[in-house]
């Protein structure tokens, strides 16, 4: 799989948690940095797991992971929260540090070893303290991270930090060994990248925001016909082309009306609810996405794999008439070969 520079992973932290562990941290736990060429001013770091759990360990030991060598320090045992974050990751972990570039401190543009094959490693940020005042560049793009999300950077390639701010930075880094599960998350990640950059591009509007309420799609909710995504519930990201079907296929002078359950008081939802589905899978396939991104085996009533068959298989396209009653695909009639050839992406 060949890897992107850098990008932001389906998952956010509670910014509140992440950074109430921080008392739990004490002053006399930060040690500097031990490679003094690679940066100007002060970048501290606290070991949260290191080989044999030593709490001054801070440098990583080659195949130390391989032989289980790193294990939790104390300092690790008196944070409840940043345990937690970790023991979400499905895939072994080698070293995990706090890592704090201090108020007009930099970090110097360098490289790091990741490993290859077996022995390879993938880095991930977990902002708990930031600004947006710091400049983290990654192959000499700039990676705008925020508190509490969960980021991929390739670090094999240039990098470099300018704290311009006046607040230290601390981000919860984590080092994993790569595994299928690992991977996929960086897949869901491009995947969902695509479907945000491709749904700004046909005009419907996606807002990142925290959503209070129970919603029937965990992390997606339809506000005033723009769709709201909260990264902390949401579970699947192929879901997000689903809730933009909805948007997509409302008639124009009902879009601003769609708000939460698309259902209620909805005579036409089953026919609806069919266009979405058909809408999503369209627009997958027009972004080259694979079909179970979309129709992942924990939606549409556990039907997903049926649905794959029918679609990808039989060529069965249910509902097809209702699409092409909207005028936004041509009819089967002049593209025999084609499901469906989008004339346009909103109706």
């Amino acid at each position: 799989m060949q890897l992107p520079s850098a990008i932001q992973l389906a998952l956010k932290f509670d910014t509140t948690r992440l950074q109430g562990d921080l008392q739990y941290v004490q002053a006399n736990d930060w040690i500097q940095h031990y490679r003094t060429s690679h940066y100007q001013g002060d970048w501290g770091i606290v070991p949260l797991r290191a080989v044999h759990g030593h709490p001054s360990c801070i440098h990583s030991v080659p195949n130390s992971s391989e032989q289980d060598m790193y294990a939790a320090t104390p300092i690790l045992e008196r944070c409840p929260y940043y345990q937690e974050v970790l023991s979400y990751f499905q895939c072994r972990l080698s070293s995990v540090r706090l890592m704090r570039l201090a108020a007009g401190a930099s970090i110097l543009e360098h490289t790091d070893d990741m490993g290859e094959d077996e022995r390879a490693e993938l880095r991930i940020h977990i902002p708990v303290q930031t600004n947006p005042a710091i400049d983290f560049f990654i192959n000499h793009q700039r990676i705008p991270m925020q508190v509490g999300e969960m980021w991929f950077g390739d670090f094999r390639l240039p990098h470099s930090v300018d704290n311009k701010s006046t607040e230290d930075r601390i981000h919860l880094v984590v080092d994993c060994v790569v595994n299928e599960w690992l991977l996929e998350q960086v897949r869901q990640a491009e995947y969902m990248q695509q479907s945000l950059d491709f749904l700004q591009q046909i005009g419907i509007e996606t807002i990142f925001s925290k959503i209070d309420d129970t919603t029937f799609l965990p992390g997606l909710k339809i506000v005033h016909g723009k769709l709201h995504i909260d990264m902390q519930q949401l579970q699947y990201p192929g879901d997000i082309l689903h809730e933009a079907g909805h948007i997509a296929i409302t008639a124009p002078e009902k879009r601003m009306l769609l708000h939460g359950d698309t259902t209620t008081n909805n005579p036409q939802a089953d026919g609806d609810e069919m266009l979405a589905v058909l809408w999503s899978y369209a627009a997958a396939k027009h972004l080259g996405l694979p079909t179970n991104f979309v129709f992942h085996e924990h939606g549409y009533k556990r039907d997903s794999a049926w649905l794959i068959q029918q679609f990808e298989e039989a060529r069965n396209y249910i509902g097809i008439h209702l699409l092409e009653w909207t005028g936004m695909c041509t009819t089967k009639k002049d593209a025999p070969n084609a499901f469906p050839k989008m004339l346009r992406w909103l109706r």
